[in-house]
């Protein structure tokens, strides 16, 4: 195995090769004086919207990516005084859905609102996230509502397929055991069984032999399913693990955590409402140990039956 020293320098020049092209000539600078109005144009891509000879970026690269970072992450550092703008944007995307000037790319809009606003940021998202109509943004809802209430993720069971995006870091633990959480609240076998690992999947079989599947599901899940339920959960870890996958800071690097090839991370489980509703000593397995750039998490518990139950216990809850 590498020495420490030298596996770190290896995955900050992973990361370092994920940052794609510069941002174009001529981008505003994060350092310069920017009201709110300009930062929510920059990141809704207003000049190329109206311009018919330029379009908005619509395949995503991490050079992209990082410059609309920087300009939300400017957006947040105003505070209170964006919050006006920030609502009125979000106003027009509850509104006009797909259809509002704000919606492409409102997700960063999402991410500065809970940054700045905190846990009372949390009740728009939620209502945000119950609209089936906004499930293009779901992913960075997910995302802006565990940033608010300070969670290591959030998880809504949305009919949109969960497209992880890791510029700047790492697959992680919570990469697993978000897409556990996701298949189980929409009662999606093949992809739960994708994110497990090999005592997971053996335990697993072991319950579907006394039983099928529709009858295991039926003893563990008695509330509804679907993309109208949630669960958030908090690693009590210390480091990046446990932080929310994006919260607009800068400077975050991995330490110890990246030693352990099968961590086992005590979670405490949140319901919809942010009350906590278990915890649960959850197992992860890398299964990639050589290949200490580019690893690959998945759920590893010896009993996933309890683990289901907790996470069907705490979807229940609609309040």
């Amino acid at each position: 195995m590498l020495p420490i020293n030298r596996k770190l320098l290896s995955i900050a020049a992973a990361l370092f090769s994920l940052r794609g092209p510069l941002p174009p000539l001529g981008a505003t600078s994060p350092h310069e004086e920017q009201t709110a109005s300009d930062l929510i144009k920059l990141l809704t891509h207003e000049a190329e919207r109206t311009d018919k000879r330029r379009l908005p970026p619509d395949v995503f690269s991490c050079g992209q990516y990082r410059q609309e970072r920087e300009w939300a992450n400017s957006l947040a550092n105003l505070g209170t005084s964006a919050i006006p703008e920030i609502e009125q944007a979000l106003d027009s995307i509850e509104k006009l859905n797909g259809q509002s000037v704000f919606a492409f790319h409102g997700g960063w809009l999402a991410y500065a609102f809970a940054k700045i606003r905190g846990p009372a940021a949390y009740p728009r998202l939620l209502r945000m996230l119950q609209n089936r109509h906004l499930d293009f943004l779901n992913d960075e809802l997910d995302g802006a509502a565990a940033l608010s209430m300070g969670l290591t993720s959030f998880v809504a069971g949305s009919d949109v397929s969960m497209g992880i995006r890791q510029c700047g870091r790492l697959e992680e633990p919570r990469d697993a055991l978000d897409h556990v959480i996701l298949a189980w609240e929409r009662n999606d076998r093949r992809l739960l069984e994708a994110n497990l690992g090999p005592r997971a999947r053996g335990a697993l079989g072991v319950l579907l032999k006394e039983r099928n599947w529709g009858e295991m599901r039926s003893e563990l899940w008695r509330g509804r399913s679907g993309s109208r339920v949630a669960v958030g959960y908090q690693f009590r870890i210390s480091g990046r693990w446990s932080e929310p996958a994006e919260n607009l800071d800068d400077g975050r690097l991995y330490g110890d955590e990246l030693q352990s090839q099968a961590p086992e991370i005590e979670t405490v489980f949140k319901d919809i409402a942010g009350g906590e509703c278990g915890t649960y000593r959850v197992s992860f397995l890398n299964t990639r140990p050589q290949e200490p750039v580019n690893p690959h998490y998945v759920v590893d518990s010896p009993d996933p039956k309890g683990l289901l139950r907790l996470i069907a216990s705490c979807a229940a809850r609609t309040k």
